[in-house]
């Protein structure tokens, strides 16, 4: 883009207080590894970056860089976690998961593993005890996602711990 700003998606991993109204947020993004963020004003009582600024938010970040710290633009939540921030449990094992990750995820290295493995723990708590899309197939607007859980015999006990895969079949036609 001109003028050197890059839009992202990011996690917060962690937000500390620095002068009067700002906040300097350690975010993971699956484009640009972990990096620190200055957002300028994000303290003030009508700051719009207020709510992208949170701990643990989902967000996408209109960011430049200046010196060795990317400055915050923009940014618009894309999830704040409800399921996880309802339960205090949750919100701890959640802020452990950060911490974890922020630990072992190297700086300005491109992570879209690590950023996924964080999101799926996050999203989980949301899905509850059953959820929707836990195996089968799905179609929606002409593309269907598969969702496989192997091949057992039926038998009138269920499958505990059986984890999920999701199958990617790319069709091309013959040559």
């Amino acid at each position: 883009m001109d003028s050197g700003k890059t839009v992202i998606t990011g996690a917060v991993l962690r937000t500390t207080d620095t002068k009067e109204a700002d906040k300097i947020l350690t975010v993971l993004s699956p484009q640009l590894g972990k990096i620190p963020v200055i957002a300028r004003g994000a303290r003030r009582k009508n700051s719009r970056l207020a709510a992208a600024c949170q701990l643990l938010a989902y967000d996408e970040l209109t960011v430049y860089k200046r010196g060795g710290w990317y400055m915050l633009d923009e940014a618009s939540t894309l999830e704040l976690f409800p399921g996880v921030r309802r339960d205090i449990v949750r919100l701890s094992l959640a802020s452990w998961f950060a911490e974890l990750t922020e630990a072992v995820c190297p700086e300005e290295a491109p992570a879209p593993e690590l950023a996924s493995l964080l999101l799926n723990g996050l999203y989980a708590p949301n899905q509850g005890w059953f959820p929707k899309l836990a195996g089968g197939a799905y179609t929606q607007d002409g593309t269907t996602l598969i969702v496989s859980r192997g091949l057992a015999v039926r038998t009138r006990l269920p499958r505990i711990f059986n984890r999920p895969e999701v199958v990617l079949v790319r069709c091309v036609p013959a040559e």
